[in-house]
């Protein structure tokens, strides 16, 4: 998932690599992306040609793309924090995951 959204970025927004891996989610809005800098190799900093920076809007499908991409990260990191509990199965170890996923922690049991 995440390839696609940063293919979709450059395709569907025009940004150049080095702007997409400075983007933050707090650039983006829903409607459009701010971008405020660059990331070339490990050197964050402004981006390189100063009518770069600005706001960008955001097309339809970018959003909807983003917007997965987003609720995707959520609920990973819902997973690491441990908010999402492992369900007990009988058949394997106790605390074993089901092997459909995150989504099918979230829909019900495996």
């Amino acid at each position: 998932m995440r390839a696609v959204a940063v293919i979709s970025g450059a395709a569907f927004a025009g940004l150049f690599l080095a702007e997409i891996r400075g983007l933050r989610w707090s650039d983006y809005d829903g409607q459009s992306l701010a971008i405020r800098r660059a990331v070339w190799r490990t050197h964050v900093g402004d981006t390189k040609n100063p009518t770069s920076a600005g706001t960008v809007p955001v097309l339809p499908i970018l959003r909807r793309i983003l917007d997965d991409h987003r609720a995707s990260n959520r609920r990973k990191e819902a997973l690491r924090a441990g908010s999402l509990h492992f369900r007990r199965r009988t058949s394997r170890s106790p605390l074993e995951p089901c092997e459909h996923g995150v989504e099918s922690y979230l829909a019900g049991p495996c």
